[in-house]
C-alpha cells in the first residue's frame, strides 16, 4: 500500500488540495453529551493525488496523514488513502463522503501484560500495527475558488487490536473541523 502511495504521490505538483483538520477523537453523536465529554485531540493533513470534476459532482482520491491522543486508551498515526466523492447542493455548498482502508500504529499509555507460563510479565513495547477502515460523512463550504471550510463525522474500524481479551477490533468515532486549500 506505501509503495502505492509513493506512486500516487511522487509529484507534488499533480497535487489540486491540501485539506487540514483538527479533531476529536471518540465523539459519538448522538451518544454524546459534548459539553461534558472529555476531549482527545488529533490532527488530520490530506493530500488529493487525483480528483475529477462534472457537473454538480466530484471525487478525489486522497492520501492523509494523522494522528490523535487517548491518554485511556491510546495515541495513534495513521497513513490512510481514500475515496472522496462531493455532491455539490449549490456552487459553494457540498455533502461530502469519503471511504479509506489505511494503516494506523497504536502506542497504549499504561504497561502492556502478556501471561506466560501462569504469570503475567511486562512487556516492552514498540507500538502496536493495526488496519484501519473509515467511513464518513461532511459538509463542504467554498469561500473562494482556492479555500473551502470542512466539518466531517467518521467512524473508523480498526483491528486488530486485542483479540486475547475478547476484543478483535476496536471503533471510533471522530469529528473532523478544518479548512481545504485548493490550488
Amino acid at each position: 500500500m506505501f509503495l502505492f502511495l509513493f506512486s500516487l504521490s511522487a509529484s507534488a505538483a499533480d497535487w489540486s488540495a491540501v485539506q487540514i483538520t483538527a479533531f476529536n477523537e471518540a465523539t459519538a453523536v448522538p451518544y454524546t453529551r459534548l459539553p461534558v465529554t472529555e476531549l482527545h485531540p488529533g490532527l488530520a493533513v490530506s493530500a488529493s493525488i487525483f480528483s475529477k470534476e462534472r457537473g454538480a459532482f466530484s471525487w478525489s482520491l486522497d492520501a492523509e496523514l494523522g494522528g490523535y491522543h487517548n491518554d485511556q486508551v491510546e495515541t495513534a498515526m495513521y497513513l490512510l488513502p481514500s475515496w472522496r466523492p462531493t455532491w455539490w447542493l449549490h456552487r459553494a455548498i457540498g455533502l461530502t463522503g469519503m471511504v479509506g482502508l489505511g494503516y494506523k500504529h497504536a502506542f497504549y499509555p499504561q504497561p502492556t501484560y502478556m501471561l506466560e507460563e501462569g504469570e503475567y510479565v511486562r512487556q516492552s513495547s514498540w507500538g502496536h500495527p493495526e488496519a484501519t477502515a473509515q467511513i464518513g460523512t461532511g459538509l463542504t463550504i467554498r469561500t473562494s475558488d482556492h479555500l473551502a471550510i470542512v466539518a466531517q463525522y467518521r467512524g473508523s474500524l480498526d483491528g486488530p487490536f486485542s483479540s486475547s481479551l475478547g476484543m478483535p477490533v476496536l471503533m471510533h468515532a471522530r469529528v473532523h473541523l478544518g479548512l481545504e486549500m485548493r490550488r
